[in-house]
């Protein structure tokens, strides 16, 4: 029994906790705030680095000017400033269309105008034929048809395309040309 009372002796003893210095408590306070702050500087240094930087963007409202679009300039009934008139072969002849496009990215101009004919296709088709022939403009692409007729030629730094189409009688034709200014 004697075994049983000293078993029950240390149950029944009251467990006493080990005396911790105060230093060395203070100490570990110490080091686990500094652990903290530790942890908490680096982890913002690393979001920081990793993070994107901020960058100022200005949204404008006005839309910028596509290079390769053209700028078009209308001047209906007046030819084109830079348009040479000789390329009109009748007289007194009113434009239905004129304009010009600005290619600002190739630095190059066209000039269009529209007009009725009093002359049918078939005659404006040998007049700007023979025309162009007879001014040293090189004839790249021609057709004739009933429906449309086109002549395109170049010179130098210029190339012009002459279109007949039907106009509202078998006596008239509808003339558009373009030269394009390189």
């Amino acid at each position: 029994m004697e075994e049983s009372e000293n078993n029950l002796d240390i149950a029944a003893s009251p467990v006493s906790a080990p005396k911790v210095d105060p230093k060395v408590l203070i100490g570990v306070v110490v080091l686990v705030f500094l652990a903290i702050y530790v942890v908490i500087t680096f982890s913002s240094r690393l979001t920081q680095t990793n993070s994107v930087p901020e960058v100022a963007v200005t949204i404008s409202t006005q839309a910028e000017p596509d290079p390769l679009k053209p700028e078009r300039v209308e001047s209906v009934g007046v030819v084109p400033e830079g348009f040479s008139e000789e390329f009109i072969l009748e007289e007194n002849v009113k434009l239905s269309d004129s304009y010009a496009l600005n290619y600002n990215a190739a630095d190059n101009r066209q000039l269009t105008i529209t007009f009725v004919s009093k002359r049918s296709m078939a005659e404006n088709y040998a007049a700007y034929n023979k025309y162009l022939t007879d001014k040293f403009w090189i004839l790249l692409n021609k057709v004739e048809s009933a429906s449309v007729s086109s002549i395109y030629a170049m010179k130098k730094n210029e190339d012009i395309n002459v279109t007949i189409e039907p106009g509202s009688n078998d006596q008239e034709s509808k003339v558009t040309i373009s030269l394009l200014k390189k």
